[in-house]
């Protein structure tokens, strides 16, 4: 069986309540191997379109994922964003959500690379639904 993540000793979780009601607050869920970091999955709350996709972009080796608005793929993890609310002017912001995936020290990265897309296209889902952004409302 290939395994994601690494074989620990004792395993441990850490979970924010996820609730986004101002520019900049997020959440994260993390899994603890050994009490290392060994996947993380974080949201975040941007007032802006072009604040979510310089996030997307962060990472040089960041190759396009059709999930969201405009998924990105990297080494050992996955980035997208949705508009729960598009801004209506530049004096009215809106509603952007980054969603970030990754996992560390994992012992078969073909493995994680494969299952990326669909757990991003989870977390899309799951964070449209529990922000109430209505499904599909942060596609194009």
């Amino acid at each position: 069986m290939n395994r994601i993540l690494a074989p620990a000793e004792k395993v441990d979780h850490q979970a924010d309540q996820f609730l986004l009601a101002e520019a900049d607050d997020d959440a994260s869920c993390r899994i603890l191997a050994d009490r290392v970091p060994s996947f993380v999955a974080t949201a975040e709350l941007l007032d802006f379109e072009g604040s979510a996709e310089r996030e997307i972009w962060w990472f040089p080796d960041a190759l396009p994922l059709d999930v969201g608005r405009a998924g990105s793929i990297r080494h050992g993890g996955a980035t997208t964003y949705f508009a729960c609310e598009p801004a209506a002017s530049f004096s009215r912001p809106g509603k952007y959500v980054t969603l970030d995936i990754r996992f560390g020290g994992v012992p078969d990265e073909a493995k994680a690379q494969e299952v990326l897309p669909g757990l991003l296209k989870d977390f899309l889902a799951f964070a449209e639904r529990e922000l109430r952004c209505g499904g599909g409302a942060g596609r194009k």
